[in-house]
């Protein structure tokens, strides 16, 4: 199974902590692997918000056609009060 597949299934299932490690453990290997920036993105949402931006926005920098990655980074955006730009991605999504 991909790694891609894998993450999906594990936070369809709502095993978090697993999605995270599997996230982590792929990023020790590919670094810009936009999936797992993605998926740490938003599994930090409410907790680090920040540190979720910085992950979303990478995830963005790799696959800047994917406008799931744009509407999570515009949404994170919100929340933490930067409403250009959020404006800026959610136009994108």
């Amino acid at each position: 199974m991909q790694a891609n597949e894998m993450l999906l299934e594990l936070q369809l299932a709502g095993r978090l902590p697993e999605a995270e490690e599997l996230c982590r453990r792929v990023l020790a290997r590919t670094p810009e692997h936009p999936m797992a920036l993605y998926m740490l993105g938003t599994l930090g949402l409410g907790v680090d918000d920040k540190l979720s931006i910085k992950y979303l926005a990478r995830a963005v920098d790799q696959t800047p056609l994917d406008p799931c990655f744009h509407f999570s980074l515009g949404d994170a955006y919100l929340t933490v009060g930067e409403h250009a730009l959020a404006i800026r991605h959610l136009r994108r999504a």
